[in-house]
């Protein structure tokens, strides 16, 4: 008999305890799997009863999206047709003006006179005697040139980019550079004559010349250092606007120095840099040259011997280079420094003091090679923001202009549109730093608020087209001229929306204004790049303005009638001889009086924004300014472009209630969702309760609860067939949701060139692709 085996070893407690939690971790991890894996077959079969429920949503409604698309398509037609003839009269206005002044300044739109002017101009001579030169016949050139030639062809040139015609963008540029490049060439070209045309009996041995002069629109200095006297350190131009201080390696050399100030916006677009990083110039731009100085002229009794510079009669310019001091082979960096501390100049003066400048502005110098600004060689740059006053240090005689960030407003905070009175809107922009109040009309756009007060220009009370007017703003620090490339920016993680989205956007805002106001959504920087979202709200004076459609409307139907039952009783009272005989006489008099109550109905409709019109005045709410009103209600509207179903793309459109978005992430339903919406907006499904969700089989277990708390707002934006009924674009959301009658007295009262100037403002401005 084999022997016993022993016991084995009795399980302490507390092992028997390990093994239980070993046990009951397993379980949990396995429940915890099994948990995962319900959720994601969760996902899945609401992710497939979604895509089922919008490919048969997209199958039945492909057909209507695309009439709509169609109808879409010729609304812009219409408009290129309507615009175009708006433009065509007024440029034959604009001709016959001209005609009627007797102008010799050409049209810039003409390209034969204006070459032929530019060149015949290029050539007319400087002075009238070289040997004793002046600036007479300059002052009598430029101003034509400048004030008059030079803003036509930028008026054009920023109308081309409203337009976005690019072949006229390229052709005006080109004349704009040119005729620069011709003037800065006759500047060489006097300055060449003063230099060899020193006066030879100066009043003071020791003084130097210097000739200082305001020329058009340009402030000009000349000096020589012809004595090479220590004392002279500061050269003050042009009644001390400029200033210049020269260090030692000048003072002891035969050199001359020429400063050109320019404070003109045309010339400030052809420094653009090539590289990457975005730059606004503010002011004007600082020409800074050393020139070679001649020899003094050699006078006897009968002969006068005069040295020439250039044969081309063009000034020789001076490269100012650092020089170590002799014996010296190494250089280290404190040495540098100290030796450019030694050569540079230093520069002040003055641009406009009511230019809005960042902390972050500095002076640039201009790079003719690279095209791009930078700060090599300059130092110690101050600003006096109270009174415009700049100064700088530098080693480098080049174009220098204070430079400062072109998209500091970017992204926009907020921004909010709304309707003031016939073809007129206001746009409130606020930007990172700064906030803008802009008119819209048909005459143009104007700066309504902050006030600017520049001299010789009541800036204010002016009308510009839309890209004139933002580089203007942005010439005195008011950057809200916005990027239109990704390339362009790099702020933030905001992206740049897709740009169709954005025109649809624009076409139905512009068409729909005198109905809605309009401002931003703050989802619309968390939404994808295909999506537009904005926020609408009927405006004050809609009810008002519906109101007076219906009465002129039915006012016009019972004229009709009225006098279609008098046509009908003289026709019966009158024989049938009489009838034939003044047949042809009647149907004249009906064509005209069908044309007279056209003519009458389009008079009526322009009343219908007329304050003085019928016993309801319209209302004048100064405090829609405020751009974060918690009170009012507004409804969202998505644009998506591309809204992508098994490769298929689709353009669509619909209206969401960011209040029921939140009662849904809170599982909450609204105590009154009728007070949301308008009694005109009941035809458009506008984010129903929590009901309309898409459902599925699975019962209502803490995993389906859970699967639904991860859904935010954000995420309750997406399109959903049960929620939300959907158009192809803006115009057909708000054309559903408006009255006929008050559509068509819009469409009768419209301005093409208002709608023109809002849309191209909408879109320069970028409120609605980045913010």
């Amino acid at each position: 008999m084999p022997p016993k085996q022993k016991k084995g070893k009795k399980k302490t407690k507390k092992q028997l305890e390990r093994e239980r939690q070993l046990e009951l971790a397993a379980k949990a991890a396995e429940e915890a799997r099994q948990r995962e894996l319900e959720i994601q077959r969760l996902r899945e079969l609401k992710a497939k009863e979604e895509h089922d429920l919008l490919d048969e949503f997209f199958s039945k409604e492909k057909e209507i999206l695309k009439k709509q698309a169609e109808e879409i398509k010729s609304i812009h037609s219409e408009y290129n047709h309507l615009y175009k003839n708006v433009k065509h009269e007024i440029s034959i206005e604009k001709n016959w003006e001209k005609y009627l002044q007797c102008s010799k300044i050409p049209n810039p739109k003409n390209e034969s006179d204006l070459n032929s002017y530019i060149s015949v101009w290029k050539d007319e001579p400087i002075c009238n005697n070289i040997h004793e030169p002046n600036t007479e016949l300059l002052e009598m050139q430029l101003p034509d040139v400048e004030s008059i030639l030079c803003v036509d062809i930028f008026n054009e040139y920023t109308k081309a980019l409203d337009e976005k015609n690019e072949k006229d963008i390229e052709t005006l540029y080109n004349h704009l550079k040119e005729i620069y490049e011709i003037i800065n060439n006759k500047y060489d070209k006097i300055s060449n004559l003063l230099l060899e045309n020193i006066p030879s009996d100066l009043t003071d041995q020791n003084e130097n010349y210097q000739f200082t002069k305001k020329i058009s629109k340009s402030e000009f200095g000349l000096w020589c250092n012809i004595t090479k006297n220590p004392r002279y350190k500061t050269i003050e131009f042009n009644d001390k606007r400029q200033l210049i201080t020269i260090p030692k390696p000048i003072i002891m050399e035969s050199i001359s120095i020429r400063l050109i100030y320019r404070e003109e916006l045309p010339e400030l677009q052809l420094y653009k840099a090539n590289n990457k990083e975005q730059l606004a110039v503010i002011g004007g731009l600082l020409f800074l040259d050393l020139l070679e100085l001649p020899e003094p002229k050699i006078e006897t009794n009968q002969w006068i011997i005069q040295p020439v510079l250039s044969n081309n009669g063009v000034v020789k310019r001076v490269n100012y280079e650092i020089a170590p001091p002799e014996d010296t082979e190494i250089i280290d960096e404190n040495m540098n420094s100290s030796l450019q501390a030694q050569w540079s100049i230093e520069v002040s003066y003055f641009i406009p003091p009511e230019c809005k400048i960042l902390d972050t502005a500095t002076v640039m110098q201009w790079d003719p090679i690279k095209k791009v600004w930078n700060n090599e060689g300059i130092s110690d740059v101050s600003i006096n923001i109270e009174s415009g006053l700049v100064k700088f240090k530098t080693i480098n005689f080049e174009l220098a202009a204070l430079v400062q960030e072109k998209y500091s407003e970017y992204p926009i905070i907020n921004w909010k549109l709304k309707y003031k009175s016939r073809n007129l809107a206001i746009l409130i922009i606020q930007g990172e730093i700064n906030r803008i109040v802009l008119e819209i009309s048909n005459k143009g756009c104007r700066l309504k608020s902050p006030i600017i007060n520049i001299m010789n220009e009541n800036f204010n009370e002016k009308w510009y087209n839309p890209n004139l007017l933002l580089m203007k703003l942005s010439q005195i620090g008011l950057n809200f001229r916005g990027p239109k490339n990704p390339d362009e920016i790099t702020l933030n993680d905001n992206i740049i929306k897709n740009p169709e989205a954005e025109k649809h956007c624009i076409l139905g805002i512009s068409n729909y204004l005198p109905m809605f106001n309009f401002r931003k959504c703050e989802y619309n920087s968390e939404s994808p790049t295909s999506q537009v979202i904005f926020q609408f709200m009927r405006n004050k004076n809609a009810d008002i303005i519906e109101k007076r459609a219906k009465y002129l409307y039915d006012k016009e139907l019972k004229e009709k009638e009225e006098l279609k039952k008098k046509k009908e009783k003289e026709m019966t009272e009158s024989d049938y001889n009489s009838n034939n005989i003044i047949d042809d006489y009647n149907k004249e008099n009906e064509n005209r009086n069908i044309e007279n109550s056209n003519d009458n109905i389009e008079n009526s409709y322009n009343e219908l924004f007329d304050p003085n019109n019928m016993e309801d005045e319209l209302i004048d709410d100064e405090s829609d300014d405020d751009l974060d009103n918690k009170e009012e209600i507004w409804l969202s509207v998505v644009m998506d472009a591309s809204y992508i179903l098994d490769e298929n793309k689709y353009q669509i459109c619909y209206i969401v209630n960011e209040q029921d978005l939140i009662n849904e992430v809170l599982n909450e339903n609204p105590e009154n969702p009728e007070d949301t919406s308008t009694s005109t907006m009941n035809n458009m499904p506008v984010n129903t309760n929590a009901s309309n969700d898409l459902k599925t089989d699975i019962p209502q277990n803490d995993l389906a609860i859970e699967l639904e708390e991860e859904h935010d707002i954000k995420h309750l934006y997406k399109f959903s067939p049960k929620k939300y009924e959907i158009m192809n674009s803006v115009y057909q959301v708000f054309d559903k949701i408006t009255d006929e009658k008050v559509i068509d007295a819009i469409k009768l009262n419209r301005s093409i060139l208002f709608e023109h100037n809002l849309r191209v403002i909408l879109h320069e401005t970028g409120i609605l692709i980045y913010n």
